[in-house]
This record gives structure tokens, C-alpha cells and sequence, in this order.
């Protein structure tokens, strides 16, 4: 994102153990002034930094920036979790809004940017400049590319998701739960059409929802608006939030349960009132899902899609 210069607002400096101290709990250091970039900098350098100069204010509306953060803090919890203090390589970075003057004097353009600075035993020993292609990229993408550049392996931790070992755990105990009850009657089960009725839905809206390309990317539950608000739905159709998924993921299931009533309930309705307003209640159940699907492509498209259906 392009950034534009207005007047610097100054910050005392602190030492450089004091700075240092910030990455207490695995987070990376935030630096606050022009002065504080110049004692972390200074050399001869003792530590590597690998620093991210950024634009995270709601008013500036990056939304790369905002994107890339969790990856960054990930990628330095990773390290300071097995490493403490460092040992040789620290994670900082600083904020446009609180530190226009370093943003100006080493004329940054665009953020993110991160930039890696040689310590004293670092294999490399010039300056390093590394623009993530992509604020979606997973932090694992992005330990390996910065890994390749300084010479050390940079692994990611991810925390115990504790929520889906619960889900996982609880699967498996209604699965076993259910072959105990039923193993009497497997061979009824195996052949039952409803079962594979409700099996084969369910795969479809699996595969077709884009739970793949959320394990794969590793992408945000949620976004924001700039504006302090979750947006559910992400900007183009190359990026998607988890929540998007599930949204996606049930109105999908809406229109099959829909298809799914209009063949067995409307169509076997002997009394020709009741089948008239079953099949005309799931037509329009069928109408304005499928619209307000549409919509959800349009505004993902920017307003570009060629195709809208009433009243969205």
C-alpha cells in the first residue's frame, strides 16, 4: 500500500534493553520512534532484526497490513517461545501513524515491508529487503522464504486448537457410540438410501464450501471493515474468511434441503391445497436463497458480477 507523509510526532527513546525487554510473552518488539529504530539498529549489532514497517490505523485502511499481523506475530512467538531473548535474532517492527519520521528518512513507499538487518554472527552481511507477495500467505510460507535468506530455520508453533480437538474427539466418541447401537443392523445402514442421501449432501457442501483452500491458506476466521467492524465476506474472488465458508457452506444446504422437499413432501401430497402451498413456500425459500447467494458473488466481484436477481 502507497503511504503519504505528514508531520512526524515525537517519542522519547528508550534503551536497548528496555526495547529489547518488549519481546517478554513471544511478542514481536514494537518500536515507537525514530530514535528507538536507530538503538535497535545500531551498530555494531549484536542481534539480527527482522523488521516489518507497517500501517495498522483504521484511517490509513490497509488492509495487507492488518492481514499480514497475526502471520508476523506468529512467526516471532515461534521463535521467542524456544528461544528466549532471541539468542541472536529479534523481531520488530514499527507503526506509520506513531513513526512517519523512520518511514520518510528510509523511504519506505509501501507496507508491509520487512527488512532484515546482519548481526554479528548472522550468515549474511548486507541489508535484506523481503516484500511478502501476499498478505493471505501462510506464516509457515513465510518462515521457509525468510529462512532461505538469513540461514536460520525458522519453524512455526501453532497453538493447540483446543476447540477443534474437542469437536474431533467428540466426532469420534458419537461415531463408536453409534456402530455399538447399530452393528446389529449394519447391513440395513450400509444399504439405506437415506443415510447416503444425507452422506453424499453432506461431502457436496464439504467440497464445495472451500474448506480445502482454509486448511491450505490457513485464512482468518473473520475480517474488518476498517472501520472496527467483523466483515464476513472477503474483497475478490481469489480470498475467503473461514466464517465465509460456513455462510456459504449453509446456504447451500438450504437450497439442497429445499430440491431435496419439493421431491419427496410436495410431490407425494395426495390433498392438492396443501402440495400447492408446500411447492410454492419451498420455490420461494429456492428463489431467495439462490438470490441472496448471487449477491454474495457481486459483492465479492466488487459489483462487477454481470448477474443479480430481486431484491438484491
Amino acid at each position: 500500500m502507497k503511504l503519504s507523509w505528514l508531520l512526524p510526532v515525537a517519542v522519547a527513546a528508550a534503551s536497548l534493553e528496555e526495547i529489547l525487554s518488549r519481546s517478554k510473552g513471544g511478542q514481536p518488539i514494537e518500536i515507537f520512534s525514530d530514535d528507538e529504530v536507530k538503538t535497535i539498529l545500531a551498530e555494531p549489532r549484536e542481534d539480527t532484526v527482522i523488521f516489518v514497517f507497517t500501517a495498522l490505523d483504521p484511517s490509513i485502511n490497509c488492509e495487507p497490513c492488518r492481514m499480514f499481523k497475526p502471520t508476523f506475530e506468529l512467526l516471532a512467538k515461534s521463535w521467542y517461545t524456544k528461544h528466549s531473548g532471541g539468542l541472536g535474532l529479534q523481531f520488530a517492527f514499527t507503526d506509520f501513524k506513531n513513526n512517519r519520521e523512520t518511514f520518510q528518512r528510509l523511504q519506505i513507499l509501501q507496507a508491509p515491508l520487512i527488512k532484515i538487518y546482519p548481526g554479528k554472527r548472522a550468515a549474511f552481511s548486507e541489508e535484506i529487503q523481503y516484500t511478502p507477495t501476499s498478505a493471505h500467505m501462510p506464516a509457515e510460507y513465510v518462515a521457509k522464504e525468510i529462512s532461505q535468506l538469513i540461514g536460520i530455520e525458522l519453524k512455526i508453533n501453532r497453538p493447540t486448537d483446543w476447540a477443534t480437538v474437542f469437536l474431533k474427539l467428540s466426532i469420534g466418541l458419537l461415531v463408536l457410540t453409534s456402530v455399538y447401537f447399530t452393528a446389529r443392523h449394519i447391513r440395513t445402514i450400509i444399504f439405506n438410501k437415506f443415510i447416503w442421501t444425507i452422506i453424499s449432501i453432506f461431502l457436496y457442501l464439504t467440497f464445495v464450501s472451500g474448506s480445502m483452500f482454509n486448511n491450505i491458506r490457513h485464512v482468518p476466521y473473520v475480517g474488518g471493515d476498517g472501520h472496527g467492524n467483523p466483515a464476513y465476506f472477503a474483497n475478490g474472488l481469489s480470498m475467503q474468511f473461514a466464517v465465509e465458508s460456513q455462510i456459504v457452506t449453509l446456504l447451500y444446504g438450504a437450497l439442497a434441503f429445499a430440491v431435496i422437499a419439493l421431491a419427496t413432501r410436495a410431490a407425494t401430497n395426495k390433498n392438492p391445497s396443501v402440495q400447492a402451498v408446500t411447492v410454492f413456500s419451498w420455490l420461494f425459500v429456492l428463489y431467495t436463497v439462490n438470490a441472496y447467494l448471487v449477491s454474495v458473488f457481486s459483492s465479492k466481484q466488487g459489483g462487477g458480477y454481470p448477474f443479480h436477481l430481486p431484491p438484491w
